[in-house]
C-alpha cells in the first residue's frame, strides 16, 4: 500500500529566483539540475518515518547543495523549517532594535541574563530549523541534528530559569531555594543538561525498536515539566500578587497556554491522523505546534522585557549579588558544552545502536 514516488506539487521561485525553471526542468544558478523528486514512507530508512505522513521525504545522501535548496520545493519538511526560521530571524531582529534603540544589552550588567533568553530563544528556533532541513542528509546526521535541537531547548529553558531567578524572586524565596549557598536554579539547570540527551536517546530507542507513537509524548512531557518547574520564581511571584508579576501573568498564560495547545496537534498527529497522506507538505501537526511554539517564545521575551523595564531601580543592587559577568560567561560555556558534549556522544551511541539492527533499509 502507497508504493509510489511523489514529486512537488507546485513550482515556486520562477524566473531569476536561485531556482529556476527552464524546459521542463529546475535548475540553481550554476545551471545544475535541482531534483525535486520525493519518496513515500516506504523507501526511506525508518527512523527518518514520520507517523501518517505517506509522501514527501528526501532522498539520502545526497549532496549539502541538495539540502540547502530544499528550502524552496515541497517536501514534508519544509513547514518545520521556515515556521522556525523566520521567528528566529525575528527574534534577531529585535534583539538588534533594541540594541540600536539605547538599550545597553552587551555592557550593562543588569540586561545579561535577560540577553541570554533571547539569544538563547534565537538559537533554539534556528537549530531547531535547520535539524529539519538537513536531517535527511544521513542517518548519523539525523540523529545529531536532533540532539542539538534537545541540547539547544534545554538550554533556552535553563536561561528563563536564570532570568526568573534574578528578575522575579523575592529575598525569602531566594534563601530558601538555595542548598549550601548554592542558588537552586544552578542546580537545576546542570541536572536539565545532564539528562536531556539520555531521555533523547530513549525516544530514539522507543522508535527505532518499536515504531511507539508515545515517542513524541514522552518528549514533550519531559521539555513541558522542566519548563514548569524553571517558571517557578515567575509563578511564586503571582501568586504573592507581587505588582511587576501580575502585569505579565497573561503573557506567560499565554505563554505556557500555546505550547500545551500546541503539543495536543504535536503528540496527537492532528490532523494527519484522520488522513494519512493529505496534510503531507503543509499543515500537519508539528508544523503547527511550530507555529503555536514560536508565538509562546514572543510573549515570553515580552513578559521579560516588561519585567526587566520595571524593576530596574528596585532589584539593580541586590539581585545583581547572585551574578557577575565571569559567573555569568562561564556557566554559559559549561551548560553548551556539556551540552554539545552529551548530544554528539548519545548521538553516536544511537547512530551505531541503529546500525546494528535489521531495522534499516536502503533508499532506493
Amino acid at each position: 500500500m502507497f508504493e509510489f514516488i511523489t514529486t512537488s506539487v507546485h513550482d515556486t521561485l520562477k524566473g531569476r529566483g536561485s531556482i529556476y525553471r527552464r524546459n521542463g526542468r529546475w535548475y540553481s544558478r550554476n545551471s545544475e539540475w535541482v531534483d525535486k523528486e520525493t519518496l513515500s514512507v516506504h523507501q526511506v530508512p525508518m527512523v527518518m518515518h514520520e507517523n501518517f505522513i505517506i509522501t514527501g521525504y528526501r532522498k539520502l545522501n545526497k549532496p549539502w547543495r541538495y539540502y540547502f535548496q530544499s528550502a524552496f520545493f515541497a517536501h514534508n519538511e519544509l513547514g518545520n523549517f521556515w515556521t522556525h526560521f523566520l521567528p528566529a530571524i525575528v527574534m534577531l531582529l529585535s534583539i538588534l532594535r533594541l540594541y540600536t534603540s539605547g538599550v545597553d544589552l552587551f555592557s550593562d550588567l543588569y540586561f545579561r541574563p535577560y540577553l541570554y533568553t533571547a539569544v538563547s530563544t534565537m538559537l533554539a528556533l534556528m537549530t531547531s530549523a535547520f535539524a529539519h532541513l538537513l536531517r535527511s542528509k544521513s542517518e548519523a546526521l539525523n540523529c545529531l541534528a536532533f540532539f542539538m535541537d534537545y541540547t539547544m531547548i534545554a538550554s533556552m529553558q535553563c536561561s528563563y530559569m536564570i532570568a526568573m531567578w534574578v528578575y522575579a524572586c523575592s529575598y525569602t524565596f531566594r534563601d530558601v531555594m538555595s542548598f549550601g549557598g548554592v542558588p537552586f536554579f544552578k542546580l537545576l539547570s546542570f541536572a536539565i543538561h545532564i539528562t536531556v540527551p539520555p531521555l533523547s536517546m530513549y525516544c530514539f530507542y522507543t522508535k527505532v525498536y518499536y515504531n511507539s507513537e508515545a515517542l513524541r509524548l514522552y518528549k514533550l512531557s519531559m521539555f513541558v515539566l522542566s519548563g514548569y518547574v524553571c517558571q517557578f520564581p515567575m509563578w511564586e511571584a503571582i501568586w504573592s500578587g507581587r505588582e511587576y508579576a501580575t502585569e505579565t501573568a497573561h503573557m506567560w498564560f499565554w505563554f505556557n497556554f500555546l505550547v500545551n495547545f500546541g503539543g495536543i496537534f504535536f503528540v496527537g498527529y492532528i490532523p494527519e491522523r484522520f488522513a494519512p497522506g493529505r496534510f503531507d507538505i503543509c499543515c500537519h501537526g508539528h508544523q503547527i505546534f511550530h507555529v503555536l511554539s514560536a508565538k509562546a517564545f514572543f510573549f515570553a521575551d515580552s513578559a521579560f522585557y516588561t519585567i526587566v523595564v520595571d524593576r530596574r531601580a528596585d532589584i539593580e543592587n541586590e539581585a545583581l549579588s547572585i551574578i557577575n559577568n565571569e559567573w555569568l560567561l562561564s556557566y554559559i560555556a559549561i551548560t553548551y558544552f556539556t551540552g554539545v558534549f552529551f548530544a554528539f556522544y548519545f548521538s553516536n551511541l544511537v547512530y551505531q545502536m541503529q546500525r546494528s539492527t535489521n531495522c534499516y533499509r536502503k533508499c532506493s
